[in-house]
């Protein structure tokens, strides 16, 4: 079941998930380790089991409930929870807990610093926790019933749970609970396999919300390991051994579904098109998906078809910095300059320091022949992200066409010395040297006819826009760089 079932799939297909197959198994070398330790307790094996451990939590912090898990193994099947043990068991496992905790702290403080934690505003407590208790019986419910998967489950907190989803679903875990704790003896598989299940999704539960999800198959790769282990003893158990050739039937009716899921579900991973509009079509409301779709499309050259998209994302959020990015440079492969100016306006005022928005803002400026209010724009891109190369070509080259040759001088020393292995800034570079000191150079004049270009460009747009006297300053500036 663990290898052939259809939510594991990406966890498998998805590269950027590689870190939950190496983490699961630094997990279960880690129990195989304690296991060794717990039948012969020495240094050696103890510090094998942490290193394994360690490795894992390098790998994906998932594996900081793992140190709760030994002690449910402890109970089954391990056996060793006696009369007064507990304690014992625990000061045991001290080293693990402390790996963990220091772990959880570092991962938690990465997120928040790279904006993936929500906020106590973005997501209220009261959203977290009722999405936490719905989101466990929803993970039951796709465990037995694998539909509709998606690569994301979007998180809207007080608009998609009503009191009493919430309600129903906390009667349900209540309920399950309550029956495994009082079939512990008599069914000791059903209380580890359940709370295996409930402490290993807790980090991911949503309970400090990180990400846009509400859910995610990925979560379920270490956690159905405990659903699995209550179904492969308890559907024996049930059945008792008169019927085992039914059980077995059974079971490998069961896994024949599975393997035919998980078979079609793994083509969706086919590329990011047939993932997202699967995930469009199972979901509602997914912002993420619709806005990173429609960047796709736009990179794809399909800017047309990304527009729906885009439109559909800035409904549901349209103070989005990249929404409203992705939408401007849609736009602009379309040709449609005077539509993208708002967008690109609207995300500068947004993040006032990005210097996505105003190199975006500038270069739209820029095609629309406004040369002059592009150069501010480009400036402050740069002062923006001072380490990147691209604003500074472009400043370069507007400073070129408006007569500030020292500017763009420096602005091009400065882009060689970011990329040196670019050859585009190398030609530029040699061509402003050369303008100055010989402009017969072929440098030279093969700036010029660039400069040239440009400037005809310019000229077009500002025509089109009914701007005569402006279009012609630029037509004489081309046909002076042409020369005779």
């Amino acid at each position: 079941m663990f290898a052939l079932h259809p939510l594991h799939v990406e966890s498998v297909a998805w590269v950027a998930e590689r870190k939950d197959v190496l983490s699961t198994a630094f997990w279960l070398a880690t129990m195989w380790a304690y296991g060794r330790w717990v039948r012969e307790q020495s240094a050696g094996r103890y510090a094998l089991m942490l290193v394994f451990f360690a490795a894992g939590l390098m790998s994906k912090p998932m594996l900081v409930s793992l140190p709760l898990v030994l002690l449910l193994i402890d109970f089954w099947p391990l056996e060793r929870l006696g009369q007064g043990r507990m304690r014992a068991l625990i000061l045991e496992k001290v080293p693990l807990f402390v790996l963990a905790a220091a772990s959880g702290a570092v991962t938690f403080l990465v997120q928040r610093a790279g904006g993936a934690v929500g906020t106590l505003e973005k997501y209220p407590l009261w959203a977290r926790a009722g999405n936490a208790v719905v989101a466990y019986v929803k993970y039951l419910k796709i465990f037995f019933w694998p539909v509709d998967l998606a690569v994301l489950y979007p998180h809207t907190p007080g608009t998609s749970l009503s009191l009493g989803e919430v309600l129903r679903a906390g009667v349900l875990l209540v309920a399950l609970t309550v029956g495994v704790v009082a079939l512990r003896r008599r069914a000791p598989y059903l209380f580890v396999g359940w709370f295996w299940l409930v402490v290993t999704l807790l980090p991911v539960i949503g309970l400090v919300q990180v990400g846009f999800q509400a859910m995610a198959d990925r979560y379920t790769y270490v956690p159905f390991i405990g659903l699995f282990v209550a179904v492969a003893w308890g559907v024996p158990a049930l059945a008792g051994r008169r019927r085992s050739q039914l059980v077995r039937a059974a079971a490998l009716a069961v896994l024949v579904a599975a393997a035919l899921a998980a078979t079609a579900q793994a083509r969706l991973w086919k590329n990011t098109e047939t993932l997202f509009v699967h995930a469009l079509a199972t979901t509602r409301n997914n912002f993420v998906v619709e806005n990173n779709f429609g960047d796709y499309l736009s990179n794809a050259d399909r800017a047309a078809d990304a527009l729906p998209h885009i439109s559909e994302a800035l409904r549901m959020r349209p103070d989005s910095f990249e929404a409203n990015v992705n939408m401007g440079r849609s736009l602009v492969a379309l040709g449609r300059l005077d539509d993208s100016i708002p967008y690109f306006s609207r995300a500068a005022r947004i993040d006032p320091h990005s210097s996505v928005a105003l190199n975006n803002l500038a270069r739209a400026k820029f095609l629309q022949g406004e040369v002059a209010e592009a150069i501010p724009l480009y400036e402050a891109a740069v002062a923006a992200a001072p380490a990147l190369a691209e604003p500074r070509r472009w400043l370069a080259i507007a400073d070129l066409m408006v007569g500030r040759t020292p500017a763009a001088l420096s602005q091009l020393e400065r882009a060689v010395e970011l990329e040196p292995s670019s050859p585009e800034w190398r030609r530029l570079l040699e061509g402003v040297r050369a303008l100055e000191r010989s402009p017969g150079d072929p440098a030279a004049v093969e700036l010029r006819g660039r400069l040239a270009a440009e400037h005809r460009n310019a000229a077009a747009a500002l025509q089109r826009r009914g701007k005569s006297d402006e279009a012609r300053i630029h037509l004489q500036k081309a046909l002076e760089l042409a020369g005779p």
